[in-house]
């Protein structure tokens, strides 16, 4: 799931000439997980999102700074644990990538009721086609308002995985996510007007949500 929403987000982003300068990437990461490791907790969850989108700079994620983040996140601080699953994922900062611990952390992650970390254990669990569990984490994530949960719930109904498949419903989380701000859900909603799939053919409702999924995709996590 996270690499397809990230290929989508990317073309959006290409397609409409919203990619950001490496450099201006670079500081922004430096100085969100600067300010999430003193304990701002906006900064907290923009790191994570930034790094769940691949919108960050490698680099700026090294030795001593994920140090830092690992001590945190063995205190018991969700979005440091959740953090910590994303290394492991990607292999950053000299950590292989190691599904076994990628996943302990994001469980540690959703045990501390942390949004993104139960939204990741729901994308495994959706990898692993245990539709129910990835249901039931993303319903927890989804009532806390997180757009990623909505974003994946819209998926499970238009694809009827794990519920019957239901396109009025898709729509409905789909919107919900958009209108809070998510790029990857206006990407969809743009695509369902482009095919008419559960609405009708719209070239100019596709426009607009495509233009707009490209422009949230400048400031996703940072605003």
């Amino acid at each position: 799931m996270k690499r397809k929403l990230l290929l989508l987000l990317t073309i959006a982003i290409a397609c409409f000439g919203f990619i950001n300068a490496q450099s201006s990437i670079a500081v922004k990461t430096q100085e969100t997980i600067k300010a999430a490791i003193k304990g701002d907790i906006k900064a907290q969850d923009n790191i994570c999102e930034m790094v769940y989108y691949g919108n960050f700079d490698r680099s700026s994620l090294n030795a001593e700074t994920v140090s830092k983040v690992q001590k945190l996140a063995n205190e018991g601080q969700g979005w440091a644990q959740n953090l910590m699953g994303e290394i492991y994922f990607n292999g950053l900062s000299g950590f292989p990538k190691d599904e076994a611990k990628e996943q302990e952390w994001y469980q540690k992650a959703a045990n501390q009721g942390y949004a993104l970390g139960l939204v990741n254990c729901g994308n495994v669990c959706r990898n692993n086609k245990d539709y129910d569990k990835a249901l039931e984490y993303y319903h927890k994530a989804a009532d806390m308002g997180h757009v990623v949960a909505l974003t994946g719930l819209g998926q499970l109904y238009q694809e009827g995985n794990g519920v019957e498949k239901n396109l009025g419903k898709a729509l409905e989380y789909y919107r919900s996510a958009a209108d809070k701000g998510s790029a990857v859900s206006m990407l969809y909603l743009g695509f369902m007007y482009f095919s008419g799939d559960g609405v009708e053919k719209n070239i100019e409702e596709t426009k607009k949500w495509l233009l707009k999924a490209g422009e949230a995709g400048l400031s996703y996590g940072f605003s």
